[in-house]
């Protein structure tokens, strides 16, 4: 059984800070630059100053439950707090579902119909573009199967160290749906773009030096491309949450097969209040 030491939840605005509840992943120096990227388990990368008295208390605290509380500007992350947070890690799996209805006539036909249905199928879910992406990923990806029995698969962009150095990039990965859609895939991310986009054109939004992201096979094969490259690509099935569970799903040799009920009520925080 697959379980994630960590409790996922959205980024959390405070008055003149931002409370981020995740994991420390690692914290790798930066000789050429004034920070140190400090990389979290939600998909964020904070940029500490190599100075900040505070980078020590969180070396020492990689893969700990944290709340962390720190002041973004254009430069600089300045941490202000760091707590310990909560753990959990109840997992359970859900049964077999029945679906609700058949697809309307207007997702039927030509190439682009079902994908622009799913477009607006998600953005009409109304979830927050504040909560983390694998939340949103999960949950359309459930709704999509429970309600129209749709298989859909996920696409996981990587952005590599390089990138996020030279670019001063915010993030190391973000994922959205993918729809096979009349013999096109399609990528289904209204968060971020205005209608369902072929893989390239969808990767071009977040990737602005025209590099193209080749795909990797295994999540630890991602090593290579870290300081060469901008970007890397993992395809998976509809049920991956999280790179963490593509790690353990590539070391045990067993995909994730089912919907989790942990992962789901998760993914249902990022849900409009």
């Amino acid at each position: 059984m697959i379980t994630l030491l960590f409790l996922f939840i959205e980024t959390v605005p405070s008055a003149n800070a931002t409370i981020t509840r995740s994991e420390i992943i690692s914290i790798e120096p930066s000789e050429s630059s004034d920070w140190t990227p400090v990389f979290l388990a939600d998909g964020r990368v904070l940029r500490v100053s190599r100075s900040d008295p505070r980078l020590i208390d969180l070396h020492h605290r990689i893969g700990e439950p944290l709340e962390i509380e720190f002041k973004a500007t254009n430069s600089i992350d300045h941490i202000v707090d760091i707590r310990t947070g909560e753990s959990d890690q109840t997992v359970g799996y859900l049964e077999p579902m029945r679906f609700a209805h058949d697809l309307p006539p207007e997702a039927k036909g030509a190439t682009g119909m079902l994908s622009s249905f799913l477009f607006g199928f998600f953005r009409e879910m109304g979830l927050r573009s504040s909560a983390q992406c694998f939340h949103r990923a999960y949950l359309w990806a459930y709704e999509t199967f429970k309600t129209y029995g749709l298989v859909s698969e996920k696409v996981f962009l990587f952005f590599t160290r390089r990138y996020i150095r030279e670019q001063r990039f915010r993030w190391w990965f973000h994922v959205a749906p993918l729809i096979r859609d009349n013999e096109k895939d399609f990528i289904i991310d209204p968060t971020y773009v205005s209608e369902p986009r072929e893989l390239n054109q969808w990767t071009s939004y977040f990737i602005r030096n025209g590099e193209t992201c080749p795909f990797i096979e295994k999540y630890e094969g991602r090593g290579h491309h870290n300081q060469t490259g901008s970007c890397y690509m993992r395809k998976t099935s509809m049920f991956h949450y999280h790179p963490n569970d593509l790690r353990a799903a590539d070391q045990s040799g067993k995909p994730v097969s089912s919907w989790n009920k942990r992962w789901l009520a998760f993914s249902r925080r990022a849900r409009q209040p």
